[in-house]
């Protein structure tokens, strides 16, 4: 029960964000949530040594965030190699207490990049013409996805998909997941977006639903490095914030290319 109004609860709150098609407010929110996903990131992941750089390691992965206020991808992607520069040095004051400093920096340089790099572009995916539909539609992917993966793998999977990863994966979990984002994104792009030529929505969404299978396997690589099950217990019967976005985090930057690109 728990999970089912954990869930029906972050559903609502996204339909009403969704409908304010406020930027700033979209922004803060996007913002929030990548702060609360470095935070999980950095605790699960940093050992004791490091632990002492956690909170300035959040703050510097939140400089994507401001960037994104500029709406240019340029800009993102500058504020990130500012984030890369800042992380060495605040590397070079700490790195005579530290187990390995290499260490640290691949731990720094995956959350900038994973999670601050890929949520970042969630504002630069608003301010597109249609964002916030191109958002909705998004979601949906991602969501139906999931959805369909857990009951197709459920009731039919026998092959496994990457069982040294995520054992319970499975194709046929994977083609499930593909044909409800189809089916469901498309009907959203219908009566959303219907001026896209269809099947380049058909192709967008393929693309986008195995980018967002892959989001997931990675978290799942960092959760099994790190030993833990979930990313965090903040969302009851779900885990973490990192653990309901993973799929997202890869597929906003894919999508919001899409579109910049004119590929659709």
């Amino acid at each position: 029960m728990n999970r089912l109004t954990t869930g029906l609860i972050i559903a609502l709150l996204w339909l009403l964000l969704l409908a304010s098609q406020s930027f700033v407010l979209l922004w803060s929110v996007f913002t929030a949530i990548g702060g609360l996903a470095l935070y999980e990131f950095f605790s699960m992941s940093l050992n004791l040594s490091e632990r002492k750089v956690k909170q300035l390691a959040i703050i510097l992965g939140l400089i994507p965030f401001i960037a994104a206020l500029g709406k240019q991808p340029d800009l993102l992607f500058a504020s990130f190699f500012v984030t890369l520069f800042a992380a060495a040095f605040m590397l070079f004051t700490v790195y005579k207490s530290l187990d390995n400093g290499l260490l640290l920096l691949a731990k720094l340089c995956c959350g900038f990049s994973f999670i601050s790099l890929s949520a970042a572009h969630l504002p630069l995916l608003v301010a597109t013409h249609h964002g916030v539909a191109w958002l909705a539609i998004l979601t949906i992917i991602t969501i139906a996805s999931d959805t369909g993966a857990y009951y197709a793998g459920s009731n039919f999977g026998k092959n496994k998909l990457c069982p040294a990863i995520s054992p319970n994966k499975t194709i046929e979990g994977l083609l499930g997941g593909m044909a409800a984002s189809l089916a469901s994104a498309l009907l959203a792009g219908h009566l959303l977006l219907p001026q896209v030529p269809f099947l380049r929505m058909v192709g967008a969404i393929i693309v986008l639903s195995l980018i967002g299978v892959g989001g997931d396997l990675v978290e799942s690589i960092m959760k099994r490095s790190c030993s833990v099950k979930d990313s965090g217990t903040l969302l009851p019967g779900h885990g973490g914030v990192l653990d309901r976005i993973d799929s997202l985090l890869t597929a906003a930057p894919a999508m919001f290319y899409l579109i910049h690109f004119q590929v659709i």
